[in-house]
């Protein structure tokens, strides 16, 4: 079971803090570092869940984060019917947001294009950054 958490800029320091996520009545989204039990108050559009999922760095993958996937070539055998042939899968890489879309986290380059976080395949994740940062290579729409 992955363990459930948030992330959010502080509002009087700008940082990032961790924790369990806090919404008001009155519209204020607090985050609680479970580990200090301090409460900070978040810039509730800069919100987002980690995912679960660790890069090839070990740093957590969290909701807003953007990511490059890159799937490395690979062998492939074919067979049928007394037919066997062996190819070789291009591979690919992309980059995108993680967004909880289609009912899994996903690594969406724009469009609702790209593919699940969690793609089965011999895969390399590695964060470069998030939505949130000045320095995010996306371009904004």
């Amino acid at each position: 079971m992955r363990e459930i958490k948030f992330r959010g800029l502080d509002l009087m320091d700008g940082t990032w803090v961790y924790g369990d996520l806090i919404k008001t009545w009155t519209q204020k989204t607090y985050i609680v570092n479970s580990l200090n039990g301090v409460t900070h108050r978040v810039d509730k559009n800069t919100v987002g869940q980690f995912t679960g999922m660790k890069d090839k760095n070990n740093q957590e993958i969290f909701e807003g984060d953007i990511v490059i996937l890159t799937k490395s070539p690979q062998p492939f055998v074919v067979k049928g019917n007394g037919y066997e042939d062996v190819d070789l899968d291009e591979g690919f890489q992309l980059e995108g947001e993680v967004k909880f879309l289609y009912g899994c986290w996903f690594i969406d380059e724009g469009d609702g294009k790209g593919c699940p976080l969690d793609f089965d395949g011999d895969q390399v994740l590695e964060v470069i950054g998030n939505v949130h940062d000045e320095s995010n290579t996306l371009e904004e729409t």
